[in-house]
């Protein structure tokens, strides 16, 4: 079951929208990796939020969304009460940019707070903060050059992990995904 309804403002200049929601959500699901099924009952409640401005060669988009979410029911009883796995109390992202002549530059700021890494909440995943950038210039119609760079700071940020029994007083692994690492491309782009 999901509910949501929103408000949705616009103009030449601004643009807002808010939706709050709420979803009661059953789980049926199996990971191999961890030779576990998981049949849970979870509840979410929250809001996305979406802006924009366009003031002269400004621009400006943003976005994020709060969740506030709780296991209702489990076959591990030890999970009710607890925060589903991977689900963070607020992403967002920001986005600003400037276009000048036939040059555009802009950012990309994209963040999540912390996560648990499983439905047990013993694991917490930190939040992060990675920043895209790019930069292109119109040479002549139809021509242009573009530079992009994904993870301008090479920021470390942790996706999700796979559940480990930590023992006390010994070296403990754990297997981890992380957001790609810094990339960049240059590109000679013809439109016709």
């Amino acid at each position: 079951t999901q509910v949501e309804s929103g408000f949705k403002y616009n103009s030449p200049k601004y643009a807002f929208t808010i939706t709050p929601f709420f979803s009661n959500i059953n789980e049926q699901n199996a990971d191999v990796t961890e030779n576990k099924v998981y049949l849970m009952e979870f509840q979410s409640y929250g809001a996305e939020l979406e802006g924009s401005t366009h003031l002269g060669h400004f621009n400006a988009t943003a976005g994020a969304t709060i969740t506030k979410s709780t296991i209702l029911k489990s076959l591990d009883a030890t999970e009710v009460g607890k925060t589903p796995r991977r689900v963070p109390l607020l992403m967002y992202n920001f986005n600003p940019s400037y276009s000048f002549g036939k040059a555009d530059i802009g950012l990309s700021f994209i963040g999540t707070t912390d996560v648990y890494s499983q439905n047990d909440n013993k694991i917490v995943l930190p939040g992060y903060l990675y920043v895209n950038a790019f930069a292109s210039y119109s040479i002549t119609k139809g021509l242009v050059l573009s530079a992009n760079v994904n993870n301008l700071f090479n920021a470390l940020g942790l996706t999700e992990a796979e559940g480990t029994t930590f023992v006390d007083n010994s070296t403990n692994y754990m297997r981890a995904r992380s957001i790609t690492g810094r990339s960049s491309r240059l590109s000679l782009t013809y439109s016709f």
